[in-house]
């Protein structure tokens, strides 16, 4: 039996439906509700509609990990909580950094306690998701110290500019740095 364009419709409908939810069905449930598609077929429309959505699998991951059952509720409290723009919008920089360094603490917490006595790993996916989260924490971290130390440079190399402004005519100077101010100030920076 051919597959139509009807059933891949169909079966990425039910495939992103499965990314985004977590808990419930495990892939291959979702595979064996379709008999009459090929294994390779299934999976390649798996990658594509991962590849619509390069997030949803993780937070599916980081949901699945805080819903663990017979997990104490405390470990489900240190897993990460996605965070928003609305979030981020009001941080300032040196606060994004103390909050990752939060973030990758947590991370660390919830891999110790995924450890056994013997520190073996007794909770793969629990310790998964953390690892995924500290990753892109360490990341998030990278990003963010270069566009501080960029803007540090920035009022660095303008410094000087107004500096060397200044040895020619400080009245231009003055007056070029009252109106940087003005600019900065109007858009709120």
């Amino acid at each position: 039996m051919a597959v139509t364009q009807e059933d891949k419709l169909k079966v990425q409908k039910r495939i992103r439906l499965w990314l985004v939810s977590p808990g419930g069905d495990k892939l291959e449930d979702v595979r064996r509700q379709y008999p009459h598609i090929p294994k390779p077929t299934f999976f390649r429309w798996l990658k594509e509609c991962k590849a619509e959505n390069p997030n949803a699998g993780r937070d599916r991951a980081i949901a699945e990990a805080r819903e663990l059952g017979g997990e104490p509720a405390a470990v489900r409290a240190m897993m990460p909580v996605p965070v928003s723009p609305a979030d981020v919008k009001s941080v300032s920089p040196l606060n994004a950094v103390a909050l990752i360094h939060e973030c990758i603490g947590l991370g660390r917490e919830v891999v110790d306690y995924c450890r056994g006595a013997d520190g073996k790993i007794r909770n793969v996916k629990g310790a998964l998701s953390a690892s995924a989260h500290m990753r892109a924490s360490v990341d998030t971290l990278a990003r963010v110290v270069e566009r501080v130390n960029d803007a540090q440079r920035i009022n660095d190399i303008l410094d000087m500019m107004i500096t060397e402004i200044a040895k020619e005519s400080p009245e231009a100077a003055q007056r070029i740095l009252a109106r940087m101010q003005a600019i900065l100030q109007s858009t709120g920076l």
